[in-house]
C-alpha cells in the first residue's frame, strides 16, 4: 500500500502515489509552467453552450434521425453537451428509454479536468456513467497523459481502467511510464489501487507491485513514502523507507527503518498528534549495535509540545536528548543538526491577557554535545524562571508606566549558582505625529542575587541602576518622477546609565549581542541582565528609504548612525575591552532590491580611534530567474570569524544546470565546506549530483557526502536533492 502524508511540504503531484489521482484532480504539475514544456493545446476548457442552464442538455448534428421511443441515430458533427462537459463524434446513438448516448466509431469526450479520445463510447445522462474502449486521456491542468483499453465511471464515483499506462511527459515521448493491467479509483473512499503496476523509465523498469494502494484526493492514507537514498563517509550506503499511518484523524506515526552500510540498520518513528487545545510530536531513533563503534547502542529523543486555553493561557514542552555527543554529528545527517552544540529542554506555562499584563514559568535546561573540559562552557539551567509584568497599551501622547518582575534560579555542575531576582520599574512617554516623533523614558532596576559555590554560600550582592533615555526624530518625504516615493528620518537619542560595581556579580546569561543595526538605540549594550552598562552617550541616526507607494516594495534602504561616548563605560565582559570617553562607532547599512534580479546587503561597525571594523557584513546576489543565481558573502567579527562564501547555480543549456558552493574560514585559512553538483532537467524528469565536503561540528573533522536524485516530475523523487544544502538567505551565517 503507498500513502499519502499530510504535510505542508508534501503538495499532490510530488509523491508517486499520486500518479491517478492527477486524473481526478487535474493538478498541473511545475513542469507544465515552463513554455518550452507545455503545450498550450492541452489546456482547453469548453464555453458553455449559451442559454443552456444547469443539468439542461444541447445536442447539435449536421442531420438527425428522431424517434420518440427507441434509438435515434445523429450524424455529421455530432455534439452533445451538458454542464461544461462535451462529447463529439461523426455519428451517434441516442436511447430515449436508457438515456444513453454511444458511437461505435472515434469519439472525443472534453470536460473542465480532461479530454478521453475513444474508439468507442457509451454515456449514460441519467446515471452519470461513462465507458469509453482504447482510449486516450489527457488531464488538461498537469499535462498528463496515457492510454487505456478501457475506462468505465460509475454513479459511484468510482473509475476503473483497465491495461493503462500514464505520464507527464510530451505527447509521443515516454521516458517514464507507469503501467498496471488494472486501476481502480474510487473518489468517495478517498482510496485507489492498481495490479501487476510498473514503473519505467528510459525502458528499464524501476519498480513493480503486484498490489498496492494509493491514496486519490486529500484523504490520509496508510502506505509507503518514496525512499531516499544516500552515501556518506560517516554512515556508507544509506537507504530510508518511511513507511506512513493514519492512526486516527488527529494522530499519525511516521516509521523510518533505515540502514547505513557502515553502521547497520536503525528504526525510526514519529508520531504526531492534535488535540482541541494543542498539537505535538514525539520523534525516537534507535541504532542497536552500531557496527561503526564496536557494537554500542545509540539513540534519540525529541518531544515538542505546545497548546492553549482561550486567548490567554499557552504552555510548551521541548525535550531532546542522544544517547552520546557524537549522535548528531555522525547520524544526524544534515550540517545544521552536526553543527549543534546544546540540545534544549523546556518546560513552561504563560498567561497573558489583553490588559497588558502577561507572566510566564518555565523551566529550562540543555544537553551539552561538545567535550571542552571546562564546566564554564556550559549553559545554566534555569530551574526555575518566573517572570512577571504590565505594560499597557500604548496610547499616543500619553504616559505609559511599565512593570517587569523576574526570578530565576540558575544551576551548573562545579560554578557559581544562585538565585537572581531582578525588579524593574519605568515610566514612558512618547508623541507620534507624521512630521515626526518625541520620547522621554525613565527607569529604575533592582537586582539581588543569593549565590553558593561548590563548597558552600557566598555573600548576598545587590544592584540598583537608574536610567533616563530621550529621543526626537523627524519624517520628511518627496516623490520623484518615476513614481517612487524617497523618504528621509534624521534621529537622535541620548542615553544615562549610572556606573555601577558589577565585578562581583555572576555571569548567567550575559553577553554581546549579534552585529545589528537597532542596537544603536538599546538601553543596554549587553544582551542579558548580569551585566547593565554605564552609558553617556548621544546617538545619531539617518535613514532613507525609496519605496513605491501602489505596491509597498522598498527597493532601497540606507541607515546611518554615529554613537559619541560622553564618559568611559567602565563595566564590561571579561575579556571584553573598556570603550573610553569621545570614541564614536560608525554604523551603517545598505539594502537594495533591484528588478533586474540584483540584491545586496552591506553592513558595518567602525570605530574611529582605531579605524578599524569591529564588525561587517557585504553580500551580494544576482538571480535574473528562479533556477539561475550567483552569491557572494563576506561576513567578519573581530575575535570571532572571519568567513567568505560563494554560490553559483546556473543553466549551461536548456536541459543542464551546474550548481556549487564554497566557504573558506579566512581566520582559520581552510575551507568549512565546499558543494558541486550538476542536473539534467527534461519536461518530464530530472536527475542531479552533487557532491559535498563539509566540517563535522565540533569535531574538527570533514565529512564526504555523495546525494542522488531520480524526479519524474508529476510523480516521485528518489533520493535527495541539491537545492536544499544549496541554497541559503543572502545574510544567514
Amino acid at each position: 500500500m503507498v500513502a499519502k502524508e499530510l504535510t505542508e511540504e508534501k503538495k499532490p503531484g510530488r509523491a508517486f502515489y499520486l500518479m491517478v489521482g492527477l486524473l481526478l484532480l487535474g493538478n498541473r504539475s511545475a513542469w507544465a509552467q515552463d513554455d518550452a514544456c507545455y503545450d498550450p493545446d492541452l489546456h482547453v476548457r469548453n464555453a458553455a453552450p449559451a442559454g443552456l442552464s444547469s443539468g439542461q442538455i444541447a445536442i447539435h448534428a449536421d442531420s438527425v434521425d428522431l424517434r420518440e421511443t427507441g434509438t435515434s441515430e445523429l450524424r455529421g458533427d455530432v455534439r452533445v453537451e451538458r454542464d461544461r462537459n462535451v462529447l463529439a463524434a461523426e455519428e451517434l446513438r441516442f436511447d430515449s428509454f436508457t438515456r444513453t448516448v454511444s458511437t461505435d466509431a472515434d469519439s472525443r469526450f472534453e470536460s473542465d479536468s480532461m479530454r478521453v479520445s475513444a474508439q468507442t463510447s457509451r454515456i449514460g445522462l441519467n446515471l452519470g456513467t461513462a465507458e469509453f474502449e482504447q482510449a486516450d486521456f489527457v488531464v488538461l491542468r498537469s499535462g498528463a497523459h496515457g492510454h487505456a483499453d478501457r475506462i468505465s465511471f460509475n454513479q459511484q464515483g468510482q473509475a476503473e481502467l483497465n491495461e493503462v499506462w500514464y505520464t507527464t511527459c510530451q505527447v509521443g515521448s515516454q521516458d517514464w511510464a507507469l503501467k498496471a493491467d488494472r486501476i481502480r479509483l474510487d473518489s468517495e473512499r478517498g482510496m485507489g489501487s492498481a495490479r501487476n503496476a510498473r514503473l519505467d523509465f528510459k525502458g528499464v523498469p524501476l519498480l513493480w507491485l503486484p498490489l498496492f494502494y494509493f491514496p486519490v484526493g486529500d484523504q490520509r492514507q496508510t502506505g509507503f513514502l518514496a525512499p531516499e537514498i544516500g552515501d556518506s563517509e560517516t554512515t556508507g550506503a544509506d537507504i530510508k523507507a518511511p513507511i506512513y499511518i493514519n492512526i486516527a484523524s488527529n494522530y499519525d506515526l511516521l516509521l523510518t527503518p533505515r540502514f547505513m552500510g557502515r553502521r547497520g540498520a536503525q528504526i525510526g518513528a514519529r508520531l504526531r498528534y492534535l488535540w482541541s487545545h494543542g498539537s505535538g510530536s514525539t520523534e525516537v531513533e534507535y541504532l542497536p549495535r552500531d557496527e561503526a563503534l564496536g557494537g554500542i547502542d545509540r539513540n534519540r529523543v525529541d518531544i515538542e509540545y505546545s497548546g492553549g486555553a482561550g486567548a490567554s493561557w499557552n504552555w510548551s514542552a521541548e525535550f531532546n536528548r542522544v544517547s552520546d555527543i557524537a549522535y548528531l554529528t555522525d547520524l544526524g545527517g544534515s550540517q545544521t543538526s552536526a553543527a549543534s552544540t546544546h540540545l534544549p529542554r523546556n518546560l513552561g506555562l504563560s498567561y497573558r491577557p489583553d490588559n497588558g499584563f502577561h507572566s510566564r514559568l518555565r523551566l529550562s535546561d540543555f544537553q551539552t554535545l561538545t567535550e571542552t573540559g571546562n564546566s564554564n562552557d556550559e549553559p545554566y539551567a534555569r530551574l526555575p524562571e518566573l517572570s512577571l509584568g504590565w505594560r499597557p497599551a500604548y496610547r499616543n501622547g500619553h504616559l505609559r508606566p511599565r512593570i517587569a518582575l523576574q526570578a530565576v534560579r540558575f544551576q551548573r555542575d562545579g560554578s557559581v549558582q544562585g538565585w537572581r531576582d531582578d525588579v524593574f520599574a519605568g515610566l514612558d512617554w512618547r508623541y507620534d505625529a507624521p512630521a515626526g516623533f518625541a520620547a522621554l523614558g525613565a527607569d529604575y532596576r533592582y537586582s539581588y542575587y543569593d549565590l553558593e559555590e561548590p563548597s558552600g554560600p557566598l555573600e548576598e550582592q545587590r544592584r540598583s541602576i537608574p536610567s533616563a533615555v530621550a529621543e526626537a526624530g523627524l519624517r520628511f518625504a518627496r516623490p520623484l518622477a518615476d513614481g517612487h516615493l524617497q523618504t528621509l528620518e534624521p534621529q537622535l537619542h541620548y542615553l544615562y546609565v549610572p556606573f555601577r560595581n558589577q565585578n562581583a556579580l555572576p555571569i548567567f546569561d550575559t553577553g554581546l549581542p549579534d552585529f545589528g543595526f537597532d542596537q544603536l538605540f538599546a538601553r543596554n549594550r549587553f544582551v542579558g541582565l548580569d551585566r547593565i552598562a554605564d552609558a553617556n552617550l548621544v546617538t545619531a541616526a539617518l535613514t532613507s528609504n525609496l519605496m513605491q507607494p501602489s505596491t509597498g516594495e522598498r527597493p532601497l534602504r540606507l541607515r546611518l548612525g554615529l554613537q559619541w561616548r560622553l564618559e568611559t563605560s567602565k563595566v564590561r565582559l571579561p575579556g571584553d575591552a573598556v570603550q573610553d570617553a569621545g570614541s564614536s562607532d560608525w554604523l551603517s547599512e545598505l539594502d537594495f532590491r533591484l528588478a533586474s534580479g540584483w540584491r545586496g546587503v552591506l553592513g558595518g561597525q567602525l570605530n574611529t580611534d582605531t579605524n578599524r571594523f569591529s564588525q561587517s557584513v557585504a553580500a551580494v546576489r544576482y538571480q535574473p530567474r528562479g533556477n539561475s543565481y550567483v552569491q557572494m558573502a563576506y561576513r567578519f567579527r573581530r575575535a570571532v570569524f572571519e568567513q567568505a562564501d560563494a554560490t553559483i547555480a546556473w543553466p549551461v543549456s536548456a536541459n543542464w544546470r551546474l550548481a556549487a558552493r564554497w566557504t573558506y574560514a579566512l581566520d582559520a585559512q581552510r575551507t568549512v565546506e565546499a558543494l558541486g553538483g550538476v542536473e539534467y532537467s527534461s519536461c518530464c524528469w530530472a536527475a542531479r549530483v552533487a557532491w559535498r565536503r563539509y566540517l563535522n561540528g565540533d569535531a574538527d573533522e570533514f565529512n564526504s557526502s555523495i546525494y542522488l536524485q531520480l524526479e519524474l516530475t508529476g510523480l516521485a523523487k528518489l533520493g535527495e536533492g541539491i537545492d536544499g544544502l544549496l541554497d541559503r538567505d543572502i545574510l544567514s551565517p
